[in-house]
């Protein structure tokens, strides 16, 4: 009989096993420590226990380069070592999430760098958010809780031997390679991990991808040593595909033989007549891109140049012109919703609601600076870049704003006014606000109103009004504010003052605030429209308000109560309304497809028959042929009858309609265009290169 090698696999005794991990104590105790606040994170923010596998493959080499770090001198420094370290994570954590529960997104270090002395202006907010939260901010102590009553005892701090440095940072760069290396192995798309360590900066993304850790490292990489994405991969459009089971969506390239969709008004309703001719005429600018694409100075723009001479325009239509020669008062209501509509308690937002251009199917989209983004998609119909504030950059690079209204009109010799009933400064609006054609007012720069907290709209519109009604025509801007939150009676004075008008409706506090806040704002639309009429100007005045975002400040189970409903929170959420209203239509128009408000600016453009160029924007004319395409911040999406739910990867249709793998595909791959070329308009002054 033969030898045979057996081999044999011995258990570690408890004694060795009881050695091996006091040995490596500390490593445990900073890798448990940082999940179980990635955790943490995750499930206060609302994100669930998903996209795990990342934030744990990264936080090997963090906790391995903390344990590094912590080996390096005598114990009794080592463990202070310990303590700080742990205690600089549970801050960087905390803050997070204290931001995160106030404004609904991650604070990123460029903010922190242009705008941390704005956020502290919050202190009510912020104060009021810490009283709230108090359970959950101990939650997140007890990691260093736990180490400064039992480190001493349970966890290894000695200096470690040269060679086991070497060893230990060996250990660093080869774990680092592998969690890293396996971003490689899935998907490459937008927002995908790897897309996310790489290429696109999506703070909040990122942070439910890759983990806190991870997202803040690249975070500040990026600040300071500058950031380029992958570019621009696209050679073409992507072509508009049928649904597999249905021929209900029209594609664009068909828009003069198709009928205007969706969209009924009343016959009694008479268009101001206007010279565009039939049949309709695609709505485009004269430009060479043959001549441009071989004039551009580098391959971006040469790219940008392709893309846009394939992409189908939209045409003129019935509405083209309406309001020709009229004036234009355009208003970003903070925080407005359908929540703050009443035929009580705020009349005059429920009458200019359901009339005038009515949109059935409205979305505000929430952005990653949320006010500021919100008016930038509204007033330049493009989607902001990820990790800066796109608005203020466009002013800070003296960008060519020529297809915002401010510049339209004043090329057509209207005054042109902006205003904000709170600091001049905040979000650098006095940088960009100017650089759209506006002379611009707020508090400390030309406007005074009382200084409370919210700030009066009504008191803006009292203080402002006499500067551009005289006019032989204008356009004015206005940003309001006193939707704002915090929503409680404390420290709130616009709820105070309306407090009469809500508190007997039977609702939570929570909700009276918002309702009484958003009073302010309809009695400022009243005296609006008062004064118009007063001074003979009520008819020939257009009055455009949308929203910069959601109510994001209110509790969801506030936004249920308010809503009558649960609420869907993927896409029924970021519905709203947008008003378009003149005194001279004699009924309602209503627009029953999903429209977005990166079309508001395309559809005004449209109804006061102003120069532009349909191809240029992200948005669509809402009175076009065709289907707007709304974007979400997570790159979910709405086409017509199809939703794509990018955080469950579903596609669905309201009818219940069967859309094909390669169209749904095709979208997709229109999104990734647009965020892409959005940011590329921005950083290269894309509309300074036409002429």
């Amino acid at each position: 009989m033969k030898n045979q090698s057996i081999i044999r696999f011995t258990v570690p005794s408890k004694e060795k096993l009881f050695t091996l991990l006091q040995k490596h104590s500390l490593l445990c105790y900073f890798f448990v420590s940082i999940i179980y606040m990635e955790v943490l994170l995750k499930l206060l923010s609302g994100c669930g226990l998903t996209d795990l596998l990342y934030p744990v493959l990264l936080a090997i080499p963090a906790a391995l380069l903390l344990v590094l770090l912590c080996s390096l001198f005598p114990g009794r420094v080592n463990r202070i070592l310990a303590v700080s370290a742990t205690a600089i994570l549970t801050f960087v954590f905390l803050l997070q999430y204290m931001y995160y529960s106030i404004f609904k997104t991650y604070l990123t270090f460029y903010s922190v760098t242009v705008g941390v002395s704005q956020a502290m202006g919050f202190t009510d907010t912020i104060l009021t958010a810490i009283a709230g939260n108090i359970l959950q901010i101990l939650a997140f102590l007890l990691p260093l809780a736990f180490l400064i009553l039992f480190g001493g005892k349970l966890l290894q701090f000695t200096k470690m031997e040269i060679k086991y440095r070497l060893q230990r940072t060996a250990a660093v760069l080869l774990c680092s390679l592998l969690s890293v290396g396996t971003l490689h192995l899935g998907d490459r798309t937008l927002y995908s991990p790897y897309d996310l360590y790489y290429h696109t900066n999506s703070i909040n993304l990122a942070v439910q991808k890759l983990g806190l850790l991870t997202s803040t490292r690249l975070d500040i990489s990026r600040l300071l040593f500058g950031f380029e994405d992958s570019g621009l991969d696209f050679t073409q459009a992507p072509e508009e595909k049928e649904p597999a089971s249905s021929q209900d969506l029209t594609p664009e390239s068909s828009a003069q033989e198709a009928a205007v969709p969706e969209i009924s008004a009343s016959p009694a309703l008479t268009p101001k007549p206007t010279a565009t001719p039939e049949p309709y005429m695609p709505n485009v600018l004269d430009i060479d891109f043959d001549a441009l694409i071989k004039e551009a100075p580098n391959e971006t723009i040469q790219d940008l140049h392709t893309y846009f001479s394939e992409i189908t325009p939209t045409d003129t239509n019935t509405y083209t012109g309406m309001f020709e020669g009229y004036n234009l008062i355009m208003i970003t209501a903070e925080s407005f919703s359908p929540l703050a509509v009443d035929p009580d308690v705020t009349p005059t937002l429920c009458k200019l609601v359901n009339s005038g251009f009515v949109f059935e199917d409205f979305y505000t989209p929430l952005w990653g600076v949320s006010t500021s983004d919100g008016e930038y998609v509204a007033l330049n119909s493009l989607i902001p870049k990820e990790g800066v504030w796109s608005f203020y950059r466009t002013g800070l690079q003296e960008n060519d704003m020529r297809f915002t209204l401010g510049r339209q009109f004043e090329a057509l010799g209207y005054g042109t006014y902006a205003y904000h009933n709170h600091t001049y400064d905040y979000y650098r609006r006095d940088v960009s606000h100017p650089n759209m054609g506006y002379t611009y007012k707020a508090v400390g720069n030309g406007l005074e109103v009382e200084d409370v907290w919210p700030e009066s709209d009504l008191e803006m519109m009292q203080k402002s009004v006499d500067d551009w009604i005289g006019d032989e025509q204008f356009h004015a801007y206005y940003m309001t504010v006193s939707g704002h939150l915090g929503y409680s009676y404390a420290g709130n004075m616009m709820a105070e003052r309306n407090r009469s008008l809500v508190e007997n409706l039977g609702l939570s506090e929570e909700a009276q605030v918002y309702l009484s806040c958003n009073v302010e704002l309809d009695k400022a639309l009243a005296y609006l429209i008062d004064r118009l009429e007063e001074a003979g100007r009520l008819q020939d005045t257009v009055i455009v308000l949308s929203a910069d975002h959601y109510p994001y400040g209110l509790a969801m189970e506030t936004i249920y109560e308010l809503a009558g409903h649960e609420v869907e929170e993927t896409f029924e959420l970021y519905q709203n309304h947008c008003i378009i209203w003149g005194a001279s239509m004699e009924e309602a128009v209503r627009i029953e497809k999903p429209t977005c408000s990166m079309d508001i600016l395309p559809t005004v453009s449209n109804l006061f028959g102003l120069s532009f160029d349909s191809r240029l924007l992200m948005g669509t004319d809402a009175l076009s042929p065709g289907d707007s395409m709304i974007i979400f911040h997570d790159s979910s999406f709405i086409k017509g009858d199809l939703r794509y739910d990018a955080g469950k990867e579903e596609a669905f249709s309201k009818s219940g309609e069967i859309y094909s793998e390669e169209y749904i595909q095709s979208l997709y791959q229109e999104v990734v265009n647009r965020v892409k070329i959005s940011a590329a308009i921005l950083d290269n002054d894309y509309y300074g290169y036409l002429p």
